[in-house]
């Protein structure tokens, strides 16, 4: 789907603040809300807004471990990497997973209550994955910068 300039500012406001008015996000973007309620109907529709979510204040919730860990595989397992990535999407409790050049395979972010939930997932992902040869995993101390926003350039 080709986006004009109106597209790319309306999908740059719904993703910092998408409990918008719809006559908000027309003031923003020099529209009427008829016309946005039209272009959100038709970026749903294409498939390019996939869903829309709440995000959730970490310190408000309660502790929280978060993990990236970065996964390497044996060359000569049985096991690809699209298997592997096929068999973390049922898992909760990896909330990212990347495919990654470099000298890792695969980076997670595995999040969990406590550093015993986290040994947990990580042993049940062992056992499904033998073929994991080296895991490394590095704790979050501190989030500086949370998102899933994509730059648009109009929107700058």
């Amino acid at each position: 789907m080709k986006l004009d300039d109106k597209d790319e500012k309306i999908l740059a406001i719904i993703q910092k603040n998408n409990s918008l008015t719809r006559e908000q996000i027309g003031r923003e973007v020099n529209m009427s809300p008829t016309g946005v309620v039209k272009r959100l109907k038709k970026l749903h529709r294409s498939g390019l807004i996939e869903g829309t979510v709440a995000v959730l204040d970490l310190k408000a919730i309660g502790p929280f471990v978060s993990a990236l860990v970065w996964c390497s595989f044996d060359p000569d397992g049985p096991s690809t990497v699209d298997q592997f990535m096929e068999s973390v999407l049922p898992r909760a409790e990896i909330t990212n997973a990347w495919v990654v050049t470099g000298e890792v395979d695969v980076v997670l972010l595995v999040m969990s209550r406590t550093l015993d939930e986290y040994e947990a997932a990580l042993r049940r992902l062992q056992a499904d994955f033998p073929q994991l040869k080296n895991i490394r995993t590095h704790v979050v101390l501190r989030w500086s910068k949370r998102g899933l926003a994509i730059p648009f350039s109009a929107a700058s």
